[in-house]
């Protein structure tokens, strides 16, 4: 919806202190008021046998409030002291529709003290309040657009583009470990200063056209990006990657990765879908 940079944050269903901390300070960083200029989205964490089989079924999810498959956005995130609790405020985008667990608009969880710091509203408007541990074992991901990423004042920032075509048997190689993985569409990155280097892959949305992959039966296209390092002399070595879609049950038309070049070095990327 943004055309940003989406990184996409995993969240563990039951994280080990350290792991929440961590968690706890990147979505705070995101939603903190005077800073929250980024734009947030989760996912529900749904069963799948294959990819996800300690999600949750879909009439658990009926019960809990929730919807599989739906987009919900985070707005707030508030660290209360007293009681000691952290709590994020999530937003169905169709306002209706709300969590039915602890910290819900009805619980008993609510002291007047609390309700006016975090300034709940007891209204069907699709708002509500998870706190940290039920967020995280009900949704599988949140991602962040942060437009903080351009806009920090400080960066001297340089936007490339470049496009190519998945052909089968021609420029469809398939994912890594392929043996026609080299016919992928490839391209070189020669870094003119050091610096921090953000990859994206975007695929165009074919949904209104009579050509999308659902109504063949094939379901969302995976993909994948990786970047290599090429040295004179030496064999490609792999510096960064990131698969989109396989294992996890669903496809993407986006993947995202990001490291550090070195002036005076040449990086290979490689833009690959699943199958050649």
């Amino acid at each position: 919806l943004t055309g940003g940079l989406v990184p996409r944050l995993p969240l563990p269903k039951e994280p080990p202190p350290a792991d929440a901390e961590a968690l706890w300070k990147e979505l705070h960083a995101a939603l903190h008021k005077g800073r929250g200029d980024a734009f947030v989205g989760c996912g529900v964490r749904v069963y799948d046998e294959w990819s996800e089989p300690d999600g949750h079924a879909h009439d658990e999810l009926e019960q809990a409030g929730l919807i599989a498959g739906h987009a919900y956005s985070l707005l707030e995130a508030h660290d209360v002291k007293d009681p000691p609790v952290r709590l994020l405020k999530v937003r169905n985008p169709h306002g209706w529709g709300e969590w039915k667990g602890r910290y819900c608009d009805a619980s008993s969880e609510w002291t007047p003290a609390l309700k006016d710091k975090v300034k709940l509203e007891d209204a069907e408007d699709g708002s509500f309040f998870m706190d940290l541990a039920d967020f995280c074992s009900y949704f599988k991901y949140c991602r962040i657009v942060d437009p903080r990423n351009f806009a920090n004042g400080k960066s001297d920032i340089r936007l490339l583009g470049a496009a190519a075509t998945w052909v089968s048997r021609q420029t469809a190689g398939g994912k890594q470990g392929a043996a026609t993985f080299g016919f992928n569409p490839t391209f070189e990155l020669v870094p003119q200063a050091s610096g921090r280097a953000l990859i994206t892959l975007y695929q165009p949305d074919v949904r209104h056209t009579i050509t999308y992959p659902s109504e063949k039966g094939l379901g969302e296209p995976f993909m994948g990006v990786w970047l290599y390092l090429a040295e004179k002399g030496k064999e490609l070595k792999e510096v960064a990657s990131l698969e989109r879609g396989w294992g996890m049950g669903l496809g993407s038309r986006f993947a995202h990765c990001a490291l550090d070049v070195e002036v005076g070095k040449t990086y290979t990327i490689v833009a690959s879908a699943e199958r050649p």
